[in-house]
């Protein structure tokens, strides 16, 4: 059922720090931070310009699993860098003590 925004799932608001890492050529690695998150994405701040469609893998500093999600748009932000709409490339949950993958 779509919310009233158009969504699918409900965002909920979340400030932590993640690991932002870049695949194949050319791969890179920076820190961001979330602004929300759902069952099958988040938005992240950061500091580097992707594409949409691109791969990456995604952390938490708590964590030590990366998981695989895909650009869905990036946008400049007033203060500098980009916020990044990001969406899981595998079923993924989220659980009290942090993120956990569902196969």
């Amino acid at each position: 059922m779509r919310l009233d925004s158009g969504r699918l799932d409900k965002r909920t608001p979340l400030s932590v720090p993640v690991q932002i890492v870049g695949i194949g050529e050319g791969a890179w690695e920076e820190s961001g931070i979330t602004e929300n998150i759902c069952a099958c994405g988040l938005r992240v701040l950061a500091g580097r310009q992707l594409k949409p469609s691109e791969r990456l893998l995604i952390g938490w500093p708590s964590s030590n699993r990366l998981f695989l999600a895909r650009v869905v748009y990036c946008e400049g932000i007033p203060k500098g860098g980009f916020a990044l709409g990001l969406r899981f490339e595998e079923k993924s949950v989220w659980f009290k003590n942090g993120w956990g993958a569902i196969r």
